[in-house]
């Protein structure tokens, strides 16, 4: 048996001198988050500045990494973020933004930074986790920055969309136009994870077409998920006149 064993060893020698050398990996690993989080649930660590959580968030790699390769997940089964940045240059160090998504079901949860890749294509081999205590804090519903079209002088013929940016990502958001022309149901986009807006747009069904020399009346509702809150915004724009016939 011994023997058998001895012979499998240097059976699998690399080199002359038929001693085994393990394949060399520079696989990419997380060295620093801040804020620094716990190492275990029992030692999440509070995220608040001044008596607001902490939204921004800065990973340090042990070498370079594809920011787009990787998934940061953030918060507590059922209410889980998932992160994907968009930057395809390498770099050590990633920054990112909760933007005041959903955290945690009881206020302590995870974040979890795995698959990240190096540019060879080395796959972070261990999931790095670090747990978060999240205070209850009010923060109101989502407010709308922005609305499209805006003004009294409209086309009705180039306009084919309703749009409204908020000042923190969405998920659920609701349109009632007066009077009533037929929208697409909403589609929204959350992924500017830096500036922390949500932007919802709503398409004008390619059959339909805004009236000239017309009021319209606009109602939105937008939820952030979050704080159970929905915002509320009344706004007009009117269309310019027909165009005179020669």
């Amino acid at each position: 048996m011994v023997i058998v064993i001895m012979l499998g060893i240097t059976g699998c020698g690399d080199d002359d001198d038929r001693i085994y050398n393990p394949p060399e990996q520079n696989a990419p690993r997380v060295i620093a988050v801040d804020p620094p989080p716990g190492a275990q649930r029992t030692e999440a660590v509070d995220i608040t500045y001044r008596e607001v959580p902490r939204q921004e968030f800065r990973i340090t790699f042990n070498e370079p990494i594809i920011p787009n390769s990787g998934r940061i997940l953030f918060g507590t089964s059922p209410y889980i973020t998932t992160i994907q940045l968009q930057e395809t240059e390498a770099t050590d160090t990633i920054t990112w933004n909760q933007c005041y998504r959903p955290f945690f079901l009881d206020y302590i949860g995870s974040m979890v930074v795995r698959d990240f890749q190096n540019v060879n294509g080395d796959v972070q081999p261990h999931p790095y986790v670090g747990w978060y205590r999240m205070p209850s804090v009010d923060l109101g519903p989502a407010k709308i920055l922005e609305y499209y079209p805006m003004g009294q002088d409209v086309d009705p013929v180039t306009t084919r969309l309703i749009r409204v940016v908020s000042n923190r990502p969405v998920e659920i958001a609701f349109c009632e136009i007066t009077p009533a022309i037929t929208l697409s149901p909403a589609h929204i986009e959350n992924d500017s994870i830096k500036s922390c807006t949500g932007v919802v747009t709503w398409e004008i069904v390619s059959t339909e077409q805004l009236e000239y020399s017309t009021q319209y009346d606009v109602k939105i509702e937008v939820d952030d998920g979050f704080t159970g809150i929905s915002a509320l915004a009344n706004y007009s724009f009117s269309t310019r006149a027909a165009p005179v016939s020669n």
